[in-house]
């Protein structure tokens, strides 16, 4: 009893690990790397847009302007740091 209780036990132990690997192997669904570009590029654009608006006075001056580019410039550097973990996503 005791031997094939600890061969049920491995079993299913190699069964889980199997399942884990299998997981960590999968590529993710390109999909999300599409919604993330796009978000990017929304972004883009709507900085663009209040550049537009903004164009009145001098660009370098703009209160708005310049925190519509940091904020853009602080998403574009968490959203590279979050596919950059996606695409290692079981590293650490």
């Amino acid at each position: 009893n005791t031997a094939s209780a600890t061969d049920n036990l491995i079993t299913s132990l190699n069964v889980v690990r199997s399942r884990r690997r299998s997981s960590r192997e999968g590529e993710f669904p390109p999909i999300h790397w599409a919604l993330l570009t796009a978000l990017g590029s929304s972004v883009l654009g709507a900085f663009l847009v209040e550049c537009a608006g903004a164009l009145d006075e001098s660009f370098s001056e703009a209160l708005k302007v310049r925190v519509a580019f940091a904020f853009m410039c602080a998403f574009f550097v968490a959203l590279t740091a979050l596919m950059a973990d996606l695409g290692e996503a079981f590293i650490g």
